[in-house]
């Protein structure tokens, strides 16, 4: 995936943050008595990633980075090293001492005014070639793709030169004695322009590959195997196990040299989408521990937008990739979110927009957050820009928010099922390419955000008298009695993919079909979807919806003459009125059937009536096992926490509309003393929440673009 494109404190030898005077922190509000889970709560880090050129008014350069850092309330500067525009390959030596020594003469000053220093080399591999060559003296072995084509300057990770390269080039960066080390996310095996999509190829992985299938093999052969339609071809496991194995050698090396030289060192490593490193193997356990070198783990997740999009969009993106980047990591990692605003102005991101990002990751339980606001080819802080003000603020909520930890793992809600090792059991369709591979886990988690249903991700992890959430191929990955367990023994939503793969599992009769089939969304068999069950939704009779636009294929679902409680809610009908096939439906009073998939396109099945639909699905069938819900939002996200000592809810307003109320259904808690954490500070709520039909009611409720959150003591 292209980075442009998609995509508590501890002593630190030499940057320690401990014995130095810190600026006080001025916080919107006083927490009120009992709000605060512990009396030394970690603090919330602002690290700013900056891009300066050595020698380019150094003086002008650092006299306005201290400037911003003062007024924005900055912790730590990164600075980005010979990245993008200033980039010339893999650099030598010589060419990294003037950078070094540039961040050398700024970091006793940045000391000075209590901010510590990291490094962010923008090279590992080489995000791509863009023309760039090795320059002399550089043996390294080069990248190849399955078609045979070789790259000009991306080097292959599997190199015994490159290792020896990297192994002094982290020393050098280790001899700065930085805070954090980042590796950027050309750490990876896909996404190498102008290679095609998707590994290595070269002499020496084509060994490997051989190697470890017993035989040698060619590149066509063994690509064809890997992508082989249907049931996983053995070359799949050795394209997978072989490129796990290589990234997490390369991950200990690049955390040995580090250690080696500066032990107090944090190694962090920014990634992307999840399913996109499903394709490649990655161990996130291994990668970030190999990297940490016996320190905790430390990760930079991707936080889609680098140019700003629409608040509904960010937040299915968000729930899609950030959200599920923070489920998949060890529970110990420190995670700063990285936040961009690429081509780097306001004419790419407004600041409303910025703040909005930075107090929504909140959801993420992180750290602190990481900031690249400014270009990378050495213009470095700019006032003019007038993120301080902004900054200041965001800082205020997200330091009470991360005194409440926010543990994504204490989640409550449907439990969405992900596998990050998805990729060595799913079928490919048409074996084509590498993206293929790609697991499609998450499409309920980002369904249940927008739809203001409190829900969370989880492992397999046998569980019973649960509502779940699956979707893709995810059951490829369980054994046949655990899939039946999981469907026997909890309530379970199941979109169209998650059907499909069950039939052709062999394993229809575990949820009542007898037969499905794919019909594609533009034929005009699936034009609208109709209610049938005779009840109003969104204030509706014979409510319906869109089956053509946005919503994906349409899966022709046949169920059993005798599944038992079949209730069909809606049916797809063609242009004319005509009965297409089933739509939404329930089976056993347990399985919850949404018929569409196969396709990225998801806004046609967001409607009020849906919304309303699943809503009500999950109050009849989930009894006291319903999760918390929003009525009548749209774009707005619940999450709920069940903490020590303490419950808490976390609101996310996507949206540009303003809520006078917000409604919490199915929700009991005791709310007398609750407290609203929020932009204004934190406050007891007082008559401001009410009890409402089996619900609370909170007034008002939110603003555009607006974070709080509302904590129940125990």
């Amino acid at each position: 995936m292209n980075r442009r494109e998609f995509c508590h404190m501890f002593p630190l030898t030499g940057a320690s943050l401990a014995g130095v005077v810190r600026r006080p922190i001025t916080q919107a509000g006083s927490a009120p008595t009992g709000l605060s889970p512990s009396a030394a709560s970690p603090p919330f880090l602002y690290i700013l990633r900056l891009a300066m050129a050595p020698g380019l008014r150094e003086d002008e350069r650092v006299d306005a980075l201290l400037s911003f850092c003062r007024q924005a309330q900055i912790d730590d500067v990164a600075f980005i090293l010979w990245a993008e525009e200033l980039n010339t390959g893999h650099p030598t030596p010589e060419e990294v001492e003037p950078w070094l020594r540039m961040v050398e003469r700024v970091k006793p000053r940045l000391a000075e005014a209590g901010v510590t220093t990291s490094l962010n080399p923008w090279v590992v591999l080489l995000h791509a070639d863009r023309g760039r060559v090795l320059k002399p003296g550089q043996s390294l072995r080069l990248m190849v793709d399955r078609r045979g084509r070789m790259a000009s300057a991306t080097a292959c990770p599997l190199d015994p030169a490159l290792h020896n390269h990297l192994r002094k080039h982290y020393e050098r960066l280790a001899a700065v004695r930085p805070r954090i080390i980042w590796v950027d996310d050309d750490f990876r095996l896909h996404n190498h322009a102008p290679l095609e999509w998707g590994g290595c190829f070269c002499d020496l992985h084509m060994q490997e590959y051989s190697r470890r299938a017993g035989r040698r093999l060619t590149r066509e052969e063994f690509a064809s195997g890997v992508l082989q339609p249907g049931t996983p071809h053995p070359f799949r496991r050795i394209w997978l196990e072989t490129s796990r194995d290589t990234m997490v050698n390369l991950a200990r090396i690049l955390g040995e040299a580090v250690r080696r030289v500066s032990p107090d060192t944090l190694v962090g490593l920014m990634s992307s989408s999840p399913a996109v490193h499903s394709i490649e193997g990655r161990d996130w356990e291994q990668v970030l521990r190999g990297l940490a070198a016996g320190k905790p783990p430390v990760n930079r997740p991707h936080l889609p937008s680098y140019t700003e999009t629409t608040g509904p969009q960010y937040l299915w993106d968000f729930t899609r990739v950030s959200r599920l980047s923070a489920a998949s990591v060890p529970p110990d990692t420190l995670l700063y979110p990285e936040l961009e605003n690429w081509p780097h102005s306001r004419f790419s991101k407004s600041r409303a927009f910025t703040r909005f990002q930075i107090e929504s990751a909140a959801a993420l339980g992180p750290a602190g957050i990481t900031m690249d606001i400014f270009d990378l080819f050495g213009n470095g802080a700019m006032a003019q820009e007038g993120y301080a003000p902004i900054l200041v603020q965001a800082k205020a909520l997200a330091a009470k928010l991360r005194e409440q930890k926010l543990d994504p793992r204490r989640e409550t809600g449907v439990e969405v099922l992900f596998n990050p090792d998805a990729s060595y059991s799913l079928w490919t369709e048409k074996g084509e390419s590498f993206s293929e591979l790609a697991p499609d886990d998450s499409f309920w988690a980002a369904f249940f955000a927008v739809m203001g249903v409190a829900h969370t991700y989880r492992r397999y992890a046998d569980q019973k008298n649960a509502v779940l959430a699956i979707s893709g191929q995810y059951c490829r990955g369980l054994k046949e009695s655990q899939v039946r367990n999981l469907l026997a023994n909890n309530i379970t939503f199941l979109n169209g993919d998650a059907v499909f793969t069950l039939y052709k599992m062999g394993l229809g009769n575990a949820i009542g079909v007898s037969g499905a089939e794919w019909v594609a969304g533009d034929s005009g068999i699936p034009s609208y979807e109709q209610v049938i069950d005779g009840r109003i939704y969104a204030g509706l009779r014979d409510a319906r919806l869109t089956a053509q636009a946005s919503t994906g294929d349409y899966l022709k679902i046949e169920y059993a003459a005798d599944s038992p409680d079949l209730l069909i809610h809606t049916e797809v009908r063609d242009p004319s009125g005509r009965r297409s096939g089933p739509g939404m439906a329930v089976v056993r009073r347990r399985i919850v059937t949404l018929p569409y998939g196969r396709s990225a396109s998801h806004q046609g099945l967001l409607h009020p009536v849906r919304q309303a639909l699943v809503q009500t699905l999950l109050t009849e069938l989930a009894d006291n096992r319903c999760p918390l819900f929003l009525a009548n939002t749209a774009n707005v996200a619940v999450f709920t926490y069940e903490l020590e000592g303490r419950r808490v809810i976390l609101l996310v307003n996507a949206s540009l509309d303003e809520y006078q109320e917000l409604e919490l259904r199915r929700i009991s808690w005791s709310h007398e003393k609750a407290v609203e954490i929020s932009s204004e500070g934190s406050r007891p709520l007082g008559d401001r929440l009410r009890a409402r039909e089996g619900g609370l009611v909170l007034r008002p409720g939110l603003k555009p673009l607006e974070v709080k959150a509302i904590v129940f003591p125990q």
